[in-house]
């Protein structure tokens, strides 16, 4: 018999593809396996450990996985994929371009994908070596169906949560915000207050900092793991992030409750939206509140629902009626699934470039969906980086022209982003960017950093990045120094990029603040040693560079020597590098790196080099 297995490796699609596999495996005994990474001790049945690497060894007729795991699955498979892993606002979608390449089967929410409206087009969007068939097929969602059960059947509603997507896809300065709503929540209601942050942001400072503020209110605590019981006890959401994300819309549409979005562009104060509401920030908490109280957005829910997901109450089951109709040769099913072919294509990027902005603008005039940045990055980094180079070459200024565009499809991070990475690009292959589009692409840049008003950290840097590439002086510089006292190391990076690309005058005051803030160095050691005996480093990449940096600003004596492994070059700020076999034990080394410090240790006694020659400098 033919055999089906469910595939998955990141820790928040563990609870999906668990249930799934689940009620496949008792319908289909023996014939459906779960895969990971890891173990599933929540998982009754024998598990196959294995990593994504060792995918494409496992004989199985048929694995179940996601989008951007599909390039590992042998190629004799039968390969099916969830459109993302919930799928809202997919009655007119557009699948990524690695769902279109590789996948055999897309099961969706939803019974009008716009594969079907526009086949011809997405013809076009990638090369196509073979023919091949596609079937896209309406599933519904069962982690929406469990929670909307438990929703049902709860009656105390005493709870408001607030919930964020992943802060570094935040572009205004979310904590601030936070901490407002927060409060006036506490303040003017007498409901407790969930707060609910995505899993990984719980370790940022920030977080933790906000969280100790409001521990001791007895009505406030933080919500992990499983949203459901929360969920069922709420009266409304509050929501900081994407304005399309999954847990916004699973929460309207399994409770029937509002949420009120925080969405700084936004020119009204407050604005009605399809599950709840819209305010332009915390401060306007209490017109939301208002505004809830007396229209809780019930019928929108519940029209937006019905546009959005079929088969509610009963995913699972028509999960099993499709698995079994295309995997196990079971004959009876309502087939509601389309099926179209692709054919092999000569691709042509001008072409593929046109398809996508009118599929792009198709789904934005028909779906009102305007959130088109991730499908639009997507694809152009499929062409910057999957396709062959003969067909790219001679095309940069075609894809800058792109861009240009689609601008209002993009949203800033996305155009940031993916703007910088064709000018690098461009860069490699010698290719001139005509001064028009420079100058409208800085002109756009500086445009989409404006219409944030409180933007994060994250989204600074990559606007400083790419007004670089362009050449701003201006506004690259307001935002430098804004970001002065930061202490991630992307963030310096992109600090000293920008020193050599403009003012090599502040190149001394970033690396001086960059070593007192982010504490990698015993910068009091390094001193005194420095100060009484001689020395070298070891290592001769950027850390060497920037404590060199700190020991001429403080005149100290500099190093005897800079010893590498591999020496690429012959000195570094005029000090000679040598091998590190070269090394006469006379005087002491300071290993420099702060990440690979005890490997670089072990690897030099390992060379003979005497242990007390060897100090530790870093923390």
């Amino acid at each position: 018999m033919k055999k089906l297995l469910l595939y998955f490796e990141q820790a928040y699609l563990q609870d999906y593809f668990i249930t799934v596999a689940n009620h496949l495996h008792q319908e289909f005994p023996n014939l459906v396996s779960l895969g990971s990474p890891k173990e599933l001790p929540e998982f009754p049945y024998k598990t196959i450990l294995i990593t994504k690497e060792k995918l494409h060894s496992c004989q199985h007729d048929y694995v179940w996985t996601t989008a951007d795991l599909l390039d590992y699955v042998n190629n004799q498979a039968f390969k099916l994929a969830t459109f993302h892993h919930a799928g809202y606002g997919e009655s007119v979608f557009i699948p990524n371009s690695n769902t279109l390449r590789q996948a055999d089967l897309i099961m969706c929410a939803t019974y009008q994908p716009t594969v079907k409206v526009k086949a011809d087009a997405f013809q076009n969007l990638i090369q196509i070596d073979n023919s091949k068939k596609l079937l896209i097929g309406a599933i519904g969602y069962p982690k929406f169906d469990r929670c909307w059960h438990a929703c049902k059947q709860q009656q105390i509603k005493d709870t408001i949560i607030v919930c964020l997507t992943d802060v570094d896809d935040i572009h205004y300065h979310v904590f601030e915000q936070l901490d407002i709503c927060l409060s006036t929540l506490l303040q003017q209601t007498k409901d407790n207050i969930v707060l609910r942050p995505f899993p990984r942001d719980l370790n940022k400072t920030s977080f933790k900092e906000l969280i100790n503020k409001f521990s001791s209110n007895e009505r406030f605590r933080v919500s992990q793991g499983s949203y459901i019981s929360t969920f069922a006890t709420s009266k409304y959401m509050v929501f900081f992030g994407r304005k399309d994300a999954t847990t916004a819309y699973t929460y309207a549409y399994s409770t029937e409750k509002p949420v009120l979005f925080i969405e700084p562009h936004i020119s009204a104060r407050i604005n009605k939206r399809d599950i709840g509401y819209s305010i332009q920030n915390s401060s306007f908490l209490t017109l939301g509140i208002e505004a809830i109280n007396q229209d809780p957005a019930t019928n929108r829910i519940l029209n937006s629902r019905q546009s959005s997901i079929d088969f509610v109450g009963h995913s699972l089951d028509r999960i099993k009626q499709v698995i079994g109709y295309y995997c196990f040769s079971q004959t009876s099913m309502n087939k509601d699934v389309y099926e179209y072919t692709l054919n092999p294509n000569t691709f042509n990027l001008p072409k593929a470039l046109n398809s996508l902005l009118e599929l792009v603008d198709h789904v934005a005039n028909t779906a009102k969906q305007h959130g088109n940045s991730y499908i639009i990055t997507d694809y152009l980094n499929y062409y910057l980086k999957k396709l062959p180079k003969s067909l790219l070459h001679g095309k940069e200024e075609r894809l800058i022209l792109f861009v240009i565009r689609a601008e209002d499809h993009i949203q800033p991070s996305s155009f940031f982003s993916v703007t910088s990475l064709m000018l690098l690009t461009a860069e490699k292959n010698a290719v001139v960017i005509p001064a028009k589009q420079v100058s409208e692409l800085t002109r756009i840049t500086k445009k989409k950093y404006n219409e944030i008003d409180s933007p994060s950290e994250l989204f600074r840097r990559k606007a400083l990045d790419l007004l670089v590439q362009l050449g701003e002086r201006e506004v690259s510089q307001k935002i430098a120094k804004e970001l002065m006292t930061s202490i991630d190391n992307r963030v310096f990076i992109s600090l000293i990029n920008w020193t050599r690309k403009f003012n090599s005058d502040y190149t001394t005051e970033i690396v001086l603040n960059y070593l007192a803030i982010c504490k990698y160095w015993q910068l009091d050691l390094l001193t005194e040693i420095v100060s009484k005996q001689s020395y070298s480093f070891f290592g001769d990449g950027d850390s060497t560079r920037n404590l060199i940096t700190y020991i001429q600003f403080h005149n100290l004596p500099l190093p005897d020597k800079i010893y590498t492994s591999t020496p690429k070059n012959d000195f570094l700020d005029q000090i000679q590098i040598s091998d590190i076999k070269e090394f006469q034990n006379e005087e002491s080394i300071l290993i420099v790196s702060p990440t690979a410090y005890d490997v670089i240790h072990n690897r030099l006694l390992d060379l003979g080099i005497n242990k007390n020659k060897l100090i530790k400098i870093v923390n």
